[in-house]
């Protein structure tokens, strides 16, 4: 029975840990006594340092939402994700840095993701040079990274350039 109530206990989402204590009264009967530690829940998310991306924008690009269960190994995926979502808007040298505070009281964590934003990269011009039979138009179309205009963003973004450099070589 012992090892039912620890897989239902661990299945639980919510679940911390549990000390369990068991003793046999005079009667013979088996009395369990359980402490559980919940996980502590989201209390909040804060985004500090975006002024060119704003919060509405950035939650969805991170795994926690206030109300949630707390579960650190969480915050570096969501370090990752943040990272690379502004370097698919052209921020190359975007970093997060993450912050925790605990209320223990309510057993509530504050997660703040501390953003320097850096500078957005554009793509001002695309130049080809040693092209003989292939006009650069040609190679331009076959590219998705586009120069900035009125009408696109000309955001710098490596891996796409990556991407376009392949291309090119297989054109």
């Amino acid at each position: 029975i012992l090892t039912e109530i620890d897989t239902l206990l661990y299945q639980q989402e919510w679940m911390d840990y549990y000390l369990m204590n068991a003793e046999q009264d005079d009667n013979g009967n088996l009395i369990l006594d359980i402490e559980i530690q919940e996980l502590p829940m989201i209390g909040q998310v804060i985004f500090s340092g975006n002024n060119a991306i704003k919060d509405r924008a950035l939650q969805p690009e991170q795994n926690i939402t206030q109300g949630s269960f707390f579960a650190p190994g969480v915050l570096k995926a969501n370090k990752v994700l943040l990272e690379d979502y502004y370097k698919s808007k052209g921020y190359r040298d975007a970093s997060v840095q993450i912050t925790t505070s605990n209320d223990d009281v309510n057993n509530k964590v504050t997660v703040e993701y501390v953003i320097n934003e850096g500078y957005q990269y554009k793509v001002s011009s695309i130049a080809f040079n040693g092209v003989g039979n292939i006009s650069a138009k040609e190679l331009t179309k076959q590219m998705d990274t586009k120069e900035r205009s009125f009408f696109r963003s000309g955001n710098y973004i490596q891996t796409q350039l990556d991407n376009d450099i392949e291309k090119i070589i297989n054109f």
